[in-house]
């Protein structure tokens, strides 16, 4: 069982003014950590470690945003994705907002308000970096992330070093589309070396076991035998579904048009599986968790046999995005859940969305199954 990583970020951008002018004027980011390290004291959570190789991607962003006046393009998610891995920063759950203010009293509630939405969670790394215009406005881009590995590639090796949760292991997709295994570990330190199967784009992933569940702690790309990318690849995204069962029919087309390519069967749709995974990501959604354990009902395996339901074989992918087609792509990018959708062994699925109706994001649970021939 594999959990998808929340891999999109987040961008609220404010037309607000900030009180802190002396700061604001120099462009000085340190009012800012002081003011959210404080948040985070008087909430009892944990103080957040500054990254300098986030605050050097959320400078290149703000300036960016600066430059095309201000305003968040189509895009932006991408540009900023590619900078923090353009600058090592491979965490697989990443936060961003951009806050647009100028020097001055006007709007300090609004600037401390959008502030404390954003910062809590289990928040462990931040970075942030202010670009000032030439109207006297500034952009800052203030960047959260939670660490669970750290990694490190050692000529052909990739060292991994688990942080948070344990058995780190990793996964690897070529650049024909085969996913490799790369072995695990049950203490907290792996090195393997990369596999070379020709040129191109390795989609290296990082799983650690949690308290949830399994998750993944890092996502990111290698190139082998040729150059990385100077810029990113923007894909366009069409507005995200707000019907549940026109999600889920998405959904399914999209696993059975990859099943297609791949030259396996299509999955068959089955009620009762879906009906359980919708009960998960409701119960995700209520509780406020995201993992494939829950806290009431438990792993996949209890809950399937709760409900009566008895497979030969059983795997869920989970996501949180804002459209079926988003969710799709990215869980065909990580090499574990990839490997899932594309397991021949498999027969069945069964697949639950339910809408956060104040973010319009969707909790996505699907249950794939082997049963049993009659």
């Amino acid at each position: 069982m594999v959990t998808s990583p929340r891999l999109f970020l987040i961008f609220a951008l404010l037309s607000t003014y900030s009180a802190e002018a002396r700061g604001a004027r120099s462009g000085d980011t340190s009012w800012i950590r002081q003011y959210i390290a404080g948040l985070r004291q008087s909430q009892a959570l944990p103080s957040l470690r500054s990254d300098r190789r986030i605050d050097r991607a959320a400078r290149l962003n703000s300036r960016a945003v600066a430059e095309i006046d201000g305003e968040l393009p189509t895009g932006a998610e991408s540009y900023l994705r590619f900078q923090l891995q353009r600058h090592g920063v491979v965490d697989a759950v990443q936060h961003a907002w951009v806050v647009r203010f100028r020097p001055g009293a006007v709007g300090r509630a609004r600037l401390r308000s959008s502030i404390e939405r954003q910062v809590q969670g289990s928040w462990s790394h931040m970075g942030m970096g202010v670009h000032r215009r030439d109207k006297g406005e500034h952009i800052a881009t203030i960047i959260l992330t939670r660490r669970l590995v750290h990694v490190r590639r050692r000529g052909p090796r990739l060292c991994v070093r688990a942080l948070r949760g344990h058995r780190p292991r990793l996964w690897f997709t070529t650049p024909s589309g085969r996913v490799v295994a790369g072995g695990g570990t049950n203490s907290r330190r792996l090195c393997r070396k990369l596999p070379n199967q020709g040129p191109g784009r390795y989609e290296v992933e990082v799983m650690v076991d949690g308290r949830f569940g399994p998750e993944v702690a890092a996502l990111f790309p290698i190139y082998l035998g040729q150059p990385a990318p100077s810029a990113p690849v923007t894909r366009l995204y069409p507005p995200g579904e707000r019907s549940p069962q026109r999600a889920e029919s998405r959904l399914l087309a999209l696993i059975n048009a990859a099943r297609e390519k791949a030259a396996l069967a299509p999955l068959r749709m089955d009620q009762e599986l879906a009906a359980a995974a919708r009960a998960h990501s409701n119960d995700m959604r209520r509780m406020g968790f995201f993992g494939h354990r829950s806290p009431r009902w438990g792993s996949l395996a209890a809950r399937l046999a709760s409900r009566g339901i008895r497979v030969i074989e059983a795997s869920e992918n989970l996501a949180l995005s804002s459209s079926a087609r988003r969710a799709h792509d990215r869980l065909m990018a990580s090499p574990a859940h990839r490997r899932v959708i594309l397991d021949g062994s498999l027969s069945h699925v069964g697949i639950g969305v339910v809408v956060q109706e104040a973010t319009g994001l969707l909790y996505i649970t699907q249950c794939f199954t082997r049963h049993a021939e009659k």
